[in-house]
């Protein structure tokens, strides 16, 4: 090819978007377009008269002139790609030379690569689909099935390739596929008969950019007498909770600690620090009983101060237990409550204050709402103390029944003889001093 020729190309090749390079018979560059250049990165001077192999080591334009065939392929230069496409030039029926004219592939291997990636996630969504042990159908907006497990086509005994392309009724007479994907309405928990079973199902409604493109089904249960064993079980399950939770109810209520002495006085301080002191030795530590190593609580009569802390334990107990409101002791009853002796101790406290705390009509309780026996005391009272003699009386004659209920182990009637009262006013005296359903119910 005589130079001339290749100049009067030039004009055409320098404004083309590709890069193009011509080598003569002797594998030598005689023609390079700006393009090319750029891509090879010297400048079009210093590639001219280079051999191709100089200029583009891994360039098979040679191979053109040896055999005469034009070729396409991926080229690389660096780690840029490229698309070349090589012809052969002929003059007389000879190979004269070869022509190379190459685009910047980049832009379509980035293409490429999603495109793997895409078809990478779509194998592995595929294998999901089609190993999922569900049953499960997909159709279009017109109920035509576009996907089906093959576990669901072995279940409805048909062949997969079969069931693709009909429509879903075809292949499951039952179905209401179609309908969902045109009303859009979602069904779940839906029996249904199939293959003389009653099956339970669920049918989506399948949105692309809120339009609706079809549905999607899926066997929740091949027999409904499996949900029916899987109830049964479930309710076997619940009935053992709470079995358990009882027990540990029941475990928790005779589980106490140092924690549960409640009282800051003097008396009852020294009684948990002698009780931790022997703790922490080899004996065993009784609160109530007879064994190696007694602890006594004092009587309440005998923690100054702690009526108060032990009633506000208590209050917040019942309102645990019995869902009331946070009750409060008016200042009458909390004076009342300093100056009385507690005979039945803290016992006779938790009756005063749940009593209370039940015909109670506010947030606050009132002398009107505590036991009869304490109103009665209320009363005698003279200024702010209680009448001594009143004061023993009461005591006296609550010991006395105390005592009574005792010896004949609560029976009511036998206790009522030893006393010289009658049974009624028996029963209304244990009500007065706050023995109902308390103390009384211990000595049987």
């Amino acid at each position: 090819m005589e130079p001339n020729q290749i100049i009067e190309l030039d004009q055409v090749f320098q404004v083309a978007k590709a890069g193009i390079i011509v080598i003569n018979d002797q594998e030598n560059v005689c023609y390079c377009n700006p393009v090319a250049a750029e891509f090879v990165g010297l400048s079009a001077k210093d590639i001219l008269g280079k051999k191709i192999k100089e200029v583009i080591p891994n360039s098979k334009l040679r191979n053109v002139i040896q055999d005469g065939e034009a070729n396409a392929e991926q080229l690389f230069m660096g780690e840029r790609m490229f698309i070349t496409n090589r012809s052969p030039i002929n003059h007389a029926g000879e190979t004269v030379g070869a022509v190379a004219v190459f685009q910047d592939g980049s832009e379509l291997q980035s293409v490429m690569a999603r495109l793997d990636t895409m078809q990478n996630s779509l194998t592995g969504l595929e294998s999901i689909f089609e190993q999922a042990y569900d049953g499960v159908m997909v159709v279009d907006c017109a109920g035509v099935v576009t996907r089906i497990t093959k576990s669901y086509c072995r279940f409805l005994n048909i062949e997969q390739e079969k069931a693709i392309g009909r429509h879903c009724t075809e292949i499951l007479p039952t179905s209401r596929m179609h309908i969902v994907a045109q009303t859009g309405q979602a069904e779940i928990g839906e029996v249904m008969d199939i293959n003389g079973k009653e099956a339970m199902v669920m049918r989506l409604p399948l949105r692309e950019e809120g339009k609706l493109i079809g549905a999607v089904g899926k066997v929740m249960f091949r027999d409904v007498q499996d949900l029916r064993t899987l109830a049964e079980k479930l309710d076997l399950l619940e009935n053992k909770l709470k079995f358990y939770e009882k027990e540990l109810k029941h475990y928790q209520k005779y589980r106490y600690t140092f924690s549960n002495i409640i009282g800051k006085s003097q008396s009852i301080i020294r009684t948990k620090v002698l009780a931790e002191k022997a703790s922490l030795g080899k004996s065993t530590v009784l609160l109530r009983g007879e064994n190696v190593f007694t602890v006594t609580i004092p009587p309440l009569r005998d923690r100054e101060g702690d009526v108060l802390l032990l009633s506000e334990k208590l209050l917040a107990k019942f309102q645990r237990e019995l869902g009331s409101s946070l009750r409060k002791l008016d200042r009458w009853v909390v004076e009342l409550f300093q100056l009385y002796a507690w005979p039945g101790n803290v016992r006779e406290l938790q009756n005063a204050l749940e009593r209370a705390t039940n015909v109670a009509e506010g947030d606050v309780i009132h002398l009107a709402d505590l036991p009869l026996y304490l109103q009665d005391l209320e009363g005698k009272r003279a200024n702010t103390s209680l009448q001594p003699l009143a004061l023993e009386l009461a005591e006296a004659e609550r010991r006395a029944i105390l005592k009574a209920l005792k010896t004949t182990r609560g029976n009511k009637t036998q206790a009522a003889e030893i006393l010289g009262i009658h049974r009624t006013n028996l029963y209304r005296k244990m009500e007065k001093y706050g023995l109902v359903g308390g103390d009384s119910e211990g000595f049987a």
